[in-house]
């Protein structure tokens, strides 16, 4: 059995076979199909808050189109998506390349200023674990941090080290 030399990890060479039913969910097509399914899903929720007048509640018909657009998102839809975010960055921008959660913020920022929402959540207070607070967040205003001790070296010891790559959508295509 020949093995792929220029695999990025022994999972796309000699265990490629016992990953196969994991590329659905970590490719790049499985990447986009969650990211679009939350889309859709979070759409639903919306529509179905009487509080929020700008999205009125769903007919019947329009939730199965829209749970079909879930069940039925193909490789053809994922590339559709690509081809807007790069179309929505102005091909300033070659997602194929990006680590994984730059693409994450691409997708928050082109969500902020389709819809300008403000995002309301309820999180748990860290000192008791008990209690709940009422947080709003205005997605136009979440951005990156990145600690100035940041590096993507790993030190293993003795003066050797190792620099890591993140993960891009590309690292998730098959050969």
């Amino acid at each position: 059995m020949t093995f792929l030399l220029n695999a990025l990890s022994p999972v796309d060479g000699r265990y490629s076979d016992k990953a196969d039913k994991l590329r659905p969910i970590f490719s790049e097509y499985g990447l986009i199909k969650k990211r679009v399914s939350i889309e859709i899903k979070w759409l639903i929720a919306l529509s179905e808050n009487q509080e929020i007048k700008e999205i009125p509640a769903f007919s019947d018909g329009t939730l199965k189109k829209l749970n079909g657009l879930i069940t039925s998102f193909d490789e053809q839809d994922a590339q559709a998506v690509k081809d807007i975010v790069m179309a929505c960055t102005f091909d300033k921008v070659d997602i194929s390349n990006l680590p994984m959660f730059d693409v994450e913020y691409i997708f928050l920022n082109i969500r902020s200023k389709s819809v300008g929402e403000v995002s309301k959540l309820k999180l748990l207070c860290p000192d008791d674990k008990k209690t709940y607070a009422d947080v709003e967040v205005n997605l136009n205003e979440v951005k990156v941090q990145v600690g100035d001790d940041h590096t993507n070296k790993i030190d293993l010891g003795n003066g050797m080290g190792m620099i890591m790559k993140y993960p891009t959508i590309d690292s998730f295509k098959e050969s």
